[in-house]
């Protein structure tokens, strides 16, 4: 509500504040909230590495903005080493989701299919079946 102003104007102390208290209840859209503010650096100093940490972990939590930022950062190397393999197992899991009912299903998961089709031939076969096999083992935590 605060970091997008949405019915009240937008505050992003406020979106911080609110953020960080569920988060600390493993609240998986208030934890990608977080990752997003400190990969941008929004109301917070940017921090990369706290960015792919908090997005890992929504990620585990099964938040599907967060699965796709953390593909994003594996792909470029921001706060964490890069990963091609990684980056094309968490596109894939966003990727199979683009069929799931709401319309942020089709619009995040075709945005993984393309990022994927853009990753893949900068990829050894080996690394891709690599990716595939993790992203079809991956279950939330």
């Amino acid at each position: 509500m605060y970091f997008h102003g949405n019915g009240v104007p937008q505050n992003l102390e406020e979106a911080f504040k609110w953020y960080s208290l569920a988060a600390k209840e493993n609240h998986p859209a208030a934890i990608h909230g977080l990752a997003s503010m400190y990969l941008n650096g929004m109301g917070v100093r940017r921090d990369y590495r706290e960015a792919f940490e908090l997005a890992q972990k929504a990620a585990n939590l099964d938040d599907l903005g967060a699965q796709f930022l953390l593909a994003q950062l594996y792909e470029h190397g921001l706060g964490v080493k890069q990963d091609y393999v990684k980056a094309l197992m968490w596109y894939g899991i966003v990727g199979a989701k683009r069929n799931l009912p709401g319309p942020e299903f089709k619009a995040v998961g075709g945005e993984a299919i393309k990022a994927s089709k853009n990753l893949i031939p900068r990829m050894k076969d080996e690394e891709v079946k690599r990716a595939t096999q993790l992203a079809l083992r991956w279950k939330p935590k």
